[in-house]
């Protein structure tokens, strides 16, 4: 241990991972929304999310858009099952960042991604 070191301090090898910087490393991507998603579940995100759009359950502005699919895709790509799915859908539009406004309940907004779902 060096003399200069706090008596607690960890090894300089122990220090935390940015994750940034894995994912970057990992994915040639700089942040976690370019991170590439599988193709069939942004679609699948971007359609459902159309509807909550045209049916006026949710407000988003337009340059907020790409980052909510991408976060939607990979929340909903880790679903076990369709009700997970649904779940994970509804849950992270409620609390995301990206959202402006929220219009309809959980009950209506899972009710549309549904039927996009089962479509």
């Amino acid at each position: 241990m060096a003399a200069d070191s706090p008596p607690n301090s960890p090894p300089e090898d122990d220090d935390p991972i940015d994750v940034g910087i894995l994912r970057a490393a990992l994915f040639g991507a700089e942040d976690e929304e370019a991170v590439p998603a599988n193709p069939q579940i942004t679609r699948e995100v971007e359609s459902a999310l159309s509807a909550l759009l045209a049916a006026e359950l949710i407000e988003i502005e337009d340059d907020r858009r790409p980052a909510l699919v991408a976060e939607l895709a990979t929340v909903v790509g880790e679903a076990r099952s369709p009700r997970d799915y649904l779940k994970r859908f509804v849950r992270t539009v409620v609390h995301s960042d990206h959202v402006e406004e929220i219009y309809g309940s959980d009950d209506e907004l899972r009710e549309v991604v549904a039927s996009i779902a089962n479509g």
